[in-house]
């Protein structure tokens, strides 16, 4: 039989999307699944446990909301369960940092082609898949402004 334990949305000292807000939906799915990865990054499942974690759906009197959660069983899954819940990141990783800014640049190129102010055609590559690609940080890192000298 498993159990299942509720971790977060995000890490602990972020911002998450409000229940209320328009966008919460997409907002929430984005959120939970980069917060997923980042937690399959800094907490590999060992062998041994049969754990694993997912984004669940959960519902209240304000509607549904999202968290991220392990599920587990057997003393090795619970182990793994409980050392999750007590080292959960304060904050975004630069891997997750970039997702996020990967998807909010996505989603601002598929309303810029909804609205027809651009063609598909002219969406840079890297923004054309339902994923980050695996050189997301590359992609995302801010570069200096290029000083021109007269």
């Amino acid at each position: 039989m498993y159990e299942l334990s509720q971790l977060a949305p995000v890490p602990i000292e972020e911002p998450c999307a409000r229940i209320d807000s328009a966008d919460y939906g997409t907002r929430s799915a984005v959120e939970c699944g980069v917060f997923l990865r980042m937690l399959e990054r800094l907490f590999p499942i060992p062998e041994e446990a049969d754990a694993f974690l997912l984004v669940e759906q959960f519902t209240h009197e304000f509607g549904m909301y999202r968290e991220v959660c392990v599920q587990y069983s057997g003393h090795d899954g619970h182990a793994y369960a409980t050392r999750v819940e007590n080292e959960l990141p304060q904050y975004w990783d630069e891997i997750a940092t970039a997702e996020l800014s990967w998807y909010r640049k996505k989603l601002n190129y598929r309303q810029a082609v909804s609205a027809k102010s651009l063609s598909w055609d002219d969406v840079p590559e890297p923004y054309r898949g339902i994923r980050p690609p695996e050189n997301v940080v590359e992609i995302e890192r801010p570069r200096p402004p290029i000083l021109r000298v007269a």
